[in-house]
């Protein structure tokens, strides 16, 4: 987004990588099975095509209409397979939530839809430090504020996104 930057920066933002997570957005109407009231879980086996999946409705009932509830289930991996046939991974994902006990047969499922967040993880590679570092100072000396899981390229949980948010209103504040 900024113009004229020098070869050096433009060169090391191509470098830093990031992975792509595929989600559904679940929304699902019946009793449920054993594990629908869980927050969220992850199965790292490979049987299953995700690795997460969570309950919106779990942590808030009021995230879906009463008798209903709300889930998102993550997947990752290379676009060009997973995306292959989006019936065949609806289908995948449908039969396993229901063999890890999320949805039961009586679950009837209201819609399932497909979005993507780009850049979710960052990927440390042997690029990383170095690139990162040398594209955070010239933002720096641009006076351009960064923060965020995005704003710093790093990883954090929400606890890191409270924090960065803090200091960088503090910053703003500050100056």
């Amino acid at each position: 987004m900024l113009a004229d930057v020098p070869p050096e920066i433009e060169a090391a933002a191509r470098q830093l990588r990031a992975t792509t997570v595929y989600y559904f957005d679940i929304g699902v109407k019946g009793p449920g099975a054993e594990a629908s009231q869980y927050h969220w879980i992850y199965f790292p086996e490979p049987k299953f095509v995700f690795y997460r999946a969570g309950s919106y409705s779990a942590v808030h009932a009021d995230a879906a209409p009463a008798g209903c509830r709300s889930y998102y289930v993550e997947m990752s991996g290379d676009p060009a397979k997973l995306l292959k046939d989006i019936e065949q991974l609806k289908k995948d994902v449908l039969a396993g939530l229901r063999a890890a006990g999320v949805l039961s047969e009586k679950d009837e499922i209201l819609f399932m839809e497909l979005s993507q967040i780009p850049y979710a993880y960052v990927i440390f590679d042997h690029n990383y430090e170095r690139c990162r570092k040398l594209l955070l100072d010239f933002l720096a000396e641009h006076g351009i504020q960064t923060g965020g899981r995005w704003g710093g390229w790093g990883y954090g949980g929400m606890e890191d996104a409270m924090l960065d948010g803090k200091a960088a209103a503090e910053a703003v504040q500050g100056s």
